[in-house]
C-alpha cells in the first residue's frame, strides 16, 4: 500500500508555494533523519535539492540527493526517502495536465525517472528558485521559460540506458575532464593522448557529448565551484582558482553566462 498524494502535497514542512501558469510550485523541509514512507504523486514533477541530503528508493532503483540534484518524478511513481542528518531543503515544481498538454515535450521528457548531479542543468534550478523567493508579477512568466529551458536540456542529453557506443578512448577522455577539470588541457594534448587526430576528437566528443571539449571542461569548472559555495564559506577567489580558473573576473564573467548570476548572488541562495 502507498498513499497517492494529490497536487501541491508532500511529507516535509511547507515553507513556500506559488502558481505559474499551470505549473506549482512550493518549498519543503524536512527534518533530519526522518523515514518518507512509500508514495506516490498525481501530478508529474522535478525537484531541486538546496540543502542537506536524502536516499530515495523509486522502485527502478535508488539514488541520492546532495545540494543541486536535480530529479524528475513521473505521475504515479513510487518512491520512499530516508532524510539525512543534517535534514532535508528542496523546491518542487509540479506539472499540471493542462501544462502538459500546452508542451508536449515537457510530457515525453518526464515520463520516466531523471537524476541529474551539478552541472549546468542543476545551477538552472536555483535560478528557478531565486525567481520563485522574489517573485514580482513577472516571475510566472519566467519560471515557466527557465522550467522549459531545463526540459529542452534534457532532452537533449544522451539516453544513459542505452548503448551509446562511445568508443573507450573517448570515454577516457571525457574522465579526464570531469576528474581533472582545475589542470590546464589542450585538444592538442588530449588528442595526442587518446591517440587520435584532434579534429577527429573535436568531432566526436560533440557528436557523443553534445558540447566541446572547452564547454564541457568550462561546465565541470563552475559545476565543482557551485559544489563548494553551496557547501563551504571558502572565499570566492580561493574557489576560482580551486576550480581551474586564472582569475576571479574570468571566474564571475564565465558564472554568470552559465548560471545566470553571479557567485555571490548564487552564494546568498544558501541561506534563504
Amino acid at each position: 500500500m502507498n498513499l497517492k498524494l494529490p497536487e501541491g502535497q508532500y511529507y516535509g514542512r511547507n515553507l513556500m508555494s506559488m502558481r505559474a501558469n499551470g505549473l506549482f510550485l512550493s518549498e519543503s523541509g524536512y527534518a533530519p533523519n526522518t523515514s518518507v514512507p512509500r508514495h506516490s504523486h498525481t501530478n508529474s514533477y522535478f525537484n531541486v535539492a538546496l540543502d542537506g541530503s536524502q536516499n530515495e528508493d523509486f522502485g527502478e532503483g535508488t539514488r541520492e540527493y546532495r545540494s543541486a540534484t536535480l530529479a524528475f518524478h513521473p505521475a504515479g511513481e513510487v518512491h520512499s526517502e530516508q532524510i539525512g542528518p543534517k535534514g532535508m531543503r528542496c523546491l518542487h515544481v509540479e506539472f499540471s495536465p493542462g501544462w502538459l498538454q500546452r508542451h508536449c515535450l515537457g510530457a515525453q521528457v518526464i515520463r520516466r525517472p531523471g537524476h541529474f548531479e551539478g552541472g549546468q542543468l542543476n545551477w538552472i534550478g536555483h535560478r528557478i528558485y531565486r525567481e520563485f523567493v522574489e517573485a514580482d508579477e513577472a516571475s510566472p512568466l519566467a519560471i515557466e521559460g527557465m522550467v522549459l529551458e531545463t526540459l529542452a536540456m534534457v532532452s537533449r542529453l544522451p539516453d544513459n540506458r542505452t548503448e551509446r557506443g562511445i568508443p573507450p578512448w573517448l570515454e577516457q577522455v571525457h574522465e579526464t575532464l570531469l576528474n581533472h577539470h582545475a589542470d590546464a588541457h589542450s585538444l592538442a594534448d588530449l588528442a595526442a593522448n587518446a591517440g587520435v587526430h584532434p579534429v577527429h576528437l573535436a568531432r566526436a566528443f560533440r557528436n557523443h557529448y553534445r558540447s566541446s571539449v572547452g564547454e564541457c571542461l568550462r561546465r565541470r569548472r563552475i559545476d565543482a565551484a557551485c559544489r563548494a559555495i553551496l557547501q563551504s564559506k571558502t572565499p570566492l577567489s580561493q574557489i576560482a582558482l580551486l576550480a581551474g580558473f586564472a582569475d576571479q573576473a574570468h571566474f564571475t564573467r564565465t558564472f554568470k553566462r552559465l548560471i545566470g548570476m553571479t557567485p555571490s548572488e548564487f552564494r546568498r541562495t544558501r541561506s534563504r
